[in-house]
């Protein structure tokens, strides 16, 4: 995924620059062989997938950004120097050929702080053609004066190197140590480690720096974090234990009461009003509903009360979790109710001949027992509150969004239609209009007066291929897309000769269209996706503003696209969405042309240390690392100009077996409904600075990162 991070930081504009500097910088590293070990018998405690397998000390022979690495004589590194550059960085290199980590399912490099500045660290592992996110496999943490801490990359692998269990199909991740991710890795072939290195000061001093390998990869290795049942009675992982582990009901409910007595006292932010707008912030013009403004500079949304708004959220706000019981995955539960019973009726659901089952569902009623619906409905918008949060992402749960106590953000599914283009809408088919119509019409009924609400996504990463044109031209006559380009071109070109002499082609007709070779037929190209995009978005923008005139219309949550599609959907969006997985919020593709708002609309950062061993789509090493990359994400959107929110994905925990496919310990709460602490604390402390961050034109990302972290503890 190429995303643009925020260009305002003075911190991280050189980031590309260093990357590109890091490939002169080479040093010696040797992985250890797997170890010939036991089976680990259970109960298997997290810290057992860091033990070391130690690394052969290297000599580093260059170093860039005004930083050095020395080897020192416990076996590891000093990195220190004056930062010359935002970053300085140290790329680890075999001097010949490449490592094979492929025995191996964690990469880990231990360090110390011993600087004055707060400290950023990413590490990425490399293959050939290495770039940003491409051929490599990443993490970062952050780390305070005087803290030890590590970074921990987990690489994916090939769908033939998965050795696991058949019942643990289709899970992106598998306790064997295999792992799947949107990208490719090779494990066999790593090139290089290269650490990327920022700082709030200057001056680095990074010690006992010491990379290791772990968690030894397949089942050789893990027979015990394999063995069936995996899932216990509460959809907890049996082999592994964590602080806040459920063991019986009792628990369930000293949670309950625990987490009673820090809500109580706490309303929230008190910068907070109603909404969740700045309260003691400019008085803007007040509208009774959701708007944006530019104001000095910044892209603001204005609540109902005319007080700015900046869109703190998170996605999915359910107590729901599910994962299937395909015929094969069965064996992997230690508990499934019986028909008829009330664990049954609660927990179990059936979409087209399958099964799921919802433990997170069941743990609630659990839980809180009668009446349990309404009593989480109340306690998420407390929670929400408390926890710095205004704003319930999409896919949120309907009856928290009808208690008009907290704002939201609706989204609906519309594009898939009778003449689709390869998982894409054909915006010129004869029903595409009235589709739309009728399904915001609908919307508007139960929403259209609703001063909660903040506005709505339509559709959702939808697939703008980069050969769309291409792929329509294939399609032929009977497109309706094609019809319309054949129209267009033919008020161009008058003849199919002259076409076929611009583009170099040699098509029969109208009807047969081909790719052509030249400048003219890319710039036509280009002509003709833009036209298809602007007549998608300027429809759907017609259509809300006609039917829906009250709220914005928040675009269609782009997670790749090529720029002709960004640039046209910037043109008719109120705000402008998309779904960025990176280590900061950014225009994600958005031109510096495009002067609008922007909601980061998903995003996020997990782990493997309680039990879910898939690490996400942004991959961190620890609970510490998630909570600030969190606070670094946050704090990006706040300082950059047109950020106007970002959204957190997901409000629970998936199942550590998958929903199927995806299982990411990605939540605010786990499967049992507890709250991990330290993110939610993290959470409020971001709620109660962000306005002061947002409106400081001086604010400096690393400064205000090791500011909340203080804070949050």
């Amino acid at each position: 995924m190429n995303h643009h991070c925020p260009y305002c930081l003075r911190l991280v504009r050189s980031v590309a620059t260093a990357a590109l500097l890091s490939l002169f910088a080479s040093a010696t590293l040797q992985a250890a062989p797997a170890p010939s070990i036991a089976p680990l018998q259970p109960p298997v405690h997290r810290d057992q997938l860091f033990e070391p397998a130690a690394l052969v000390p290297s000599v580093v022979k260059s170093q860039i950004g005004g930083i050095r690495a020395d080897p020192q004589d416990d076996a590891g590194w000093a990195i220190t120097g004056t930062l010359t550059a935002d970053a300085g960085t140290i790329r680890f290199a075999p001097p010949q050929g490449a490592w094979d980590f492929s025995a191996y399912s964690l990469f880990n490099i231990t360090l110390t702080n011993h600087g004055r500045g707060t400290i950023w660290i990413e590490a990425r592992l490399e293959n050939d053609g290495a770039l940003d996110w491409a051929n490599s496999s990443m993490s970062q943490t952050y780390l305070l004066p005087g803290e030890t801490g590590r970074v921990t990359v987990g690489f994916p692998r090939g769908w033939d190197k998965d050795d696991s269990p058949e019942a643990f199909e289709p899970a992106a991740s598998k306790p064997n140590g295999w792992r799947s991710h949107w990208k490719s890795f090779n494990a066999h072939n790593v090139k290089a480690c290269r650490l990327v290195i920022r700082s709030s000061d200057p001056q680095i001093n990074l010690g006992n720096v010491k990379p290791f390998l772990s968690w030894p990869y397949g089942m050789q290795h893990n027979q015990a974090l394999n063995a069936l049942p995996h899932i216990d009675r509460f959809g907890q992982a049996i082999p592994f234990t964590w602080p806040t582990k459920i063991h019986d009901e009792k628990d369930l409910h000293q949670q309950r009461k625990q987490e009673a007595v820090k809500l109580k006292p706490d309303k929230g932010p008190t910068s907070f009003n109603q909404f969740g707008g700045f309260a003691d912030g400019p008085q803007r013009t007040a509208t009774g509903y959701f708007r944006t403004e530019k104001i000095n500079g910044k892209w603001w949304l204005i609540d109902p009360e005319g007080k700015l708004f900046w869109s703190h959220g998170v996605c999915s706000v359910a107590n729901r979790a599910v994962t299937n019981l395909g015929p094969d995955r069965r064996s992997l539960f230690e508990y499934l109710p019986s028909p008829g019973t009330a664990d049954h009726t609660l927990g179990m659901s059936k979409r087209k001949d399958v099964y799921f089952f919802d433990f997170l569902r069941l743990n609630t009623a659990r839980k809180y027992g009668q009446g349990w619906e309404k009593t989480i409905n109340d306690l998420t918008h407390q929670r929400i509150r408390a926890w710095g949060l205004n704003t319930l992402g999409a896919w949120s749960e309907q009856s928290l969004m009808d208690a008009q106590r907290t704002p939201y953000t609706e989204i609906l599914h519309v594009w898939s239609g009778p003449m689709n283009i390869d998982n894409a809408p054909d915006p010129f088919e004869p029903g595409f209009k009235t589709r739309y119509r009728e399904a915001i019409a609908k919307l508007a009924e139960t929403r259209g007066e609703d001063p909660w609400m903040v506005g709505v996504f339509i559709d959702n990463e939808i697939h703008w291929h980069v050969n769309m044109i291409e792929k329509i031209f294939a399609l032929g006559s009977k497109q309706p897309a094609y019809a319309k380009f054949v129209e267009i071109l033919r008020a161009q070109y008058a003849t199919i000769d002259a076409l076929n002499t611009s583009w170099q082609t040699d098509a029969t007709s109208w009807d047969a269209l081909k790719p052509g070779k030249t400048k003219a037929w890319q710039d036509d190209r280009t002509a003709l996706y833009a036209l298809l995009a602007d007549h998608y978005y300027s429809t759907v923008k017609k259509a809300v503003d006609d039917l829906l005139p009250n709220h914005l219309y928040l675009g269609s949550r782009v997670h790749t696209a090529p720029a002709v599609v960004i640039e046209q959907m910037a043109r008719h969006v109120d705000v402008y969405s998309a779904n960025l997985y990176a280590p900061l919020a950014g225009l994600a593709g958005l031109p510096a042309t495009a002067d609008v708002p922007v909601m980061v609309s998903e995003f996020h950062f997990g782990t493997i240390d309680r039990g879910v061993t898939g690490m996400s789509l942004c991959p961190v090493g620890d609970q510490k690392a998630r909570e600030r990359s969190y606070a670094a994400y946050i704090t990006a959107g706040l300082i950059h100009p047109n950020v106007v929110g970002a959204h957190w994905f997901a409000y629970a925990d998936q199942s550590a077996v998958g929903r199927p496919n995806e299982n990411y310990q990605i939540g605010l709460i786990d499967i049992t409904d507890t709250p991990y602490e330290g993110f939610v604390a993290m959470s409020h402390a971001i709620g109660e600075r962000m306005y002061d961050i947002r409106l400081d034109k001086d604010a400096q990302l690393l400064d205000e990162v090791g500011k909340l972290i203080k804070q949050a503890r």
